[in-house]
């Protein structure tokens, strides 16, 4: 979370040149620290250095049956229903999603990635995972990170078909 705000008072317009550089100079004093992260058989150094490769695929995570239990339904996902159905997210939509992701729901991600990465160490998802989980608000806003993105546009889908399902079981 640290990072994020200092990520937002960088690019405030506000901000003077002089706060800005020192703001900046904090920033890269709180990089990720592979001791930071506690994970069993990961290299958690070597993640870092191939953090940007990694979240290439990073939002792929939200589609395999170990994260469906993170999906929301319609219910919950009535306030961004208007933004699923554009497919687009739009800059106020942005304020909304962090609402949206209160700590529980927050705490319930890390905890289903690390718990991911710990169980299945050898998979090739595992080191994505782990980038996934270092840049989780602390480099990438929780509303602008890519796997949360596809998590949500999963569920949207997910919502949708149970949705169709089930009118069509009352018309039956």
């Amino acid at each position: 979370m640290g990072r994020e705000i200092l990520i937002l008072a960088i690019n405030d317009l506000q901000v003077t040149q002089k706060e800005r550089s020192h703001l900046f100079h904090t920033l890269q004093l709180i990089s990720p620290k592979p001791e930071y992260y506690q994970f069993e058989k990961i290299n958690t150094q070597e993640v870092i250095e191939q953090i940007s490769v990694l979240l290439r695929k990073g939002d792929v995570l939200a589609e395999l049956s170990d994260f469906s239990g993170l999906y929301f339904t319609a219910h919950e996902l009535e306030p961004l229903w208007d933004s699923l159905q554009r497919y687009k997210f739009l800059p106020e939509d942005e304020a909304k999603i962090e609402d949206f992701f209160n700590l529980s729901i927050k705490h319930q991600i890390l905890v289903t990635l690390q718990n991911y990465i710990n169980r299945n160490w050898y998979s090739p998802y595992a080191k994505i995972a782990c980038a996934v989980y270092i840049t989780l608000g602390e480099i990438i806003p929780w509303a602008k990170h890519p796997f949360i993105r596809r998590l949500l546009a999963v569920s949207y889908q997910e919502a949708k078909t149970l949705i169709k399902k089930q009118n069509k079981e009352s018309i039956i």
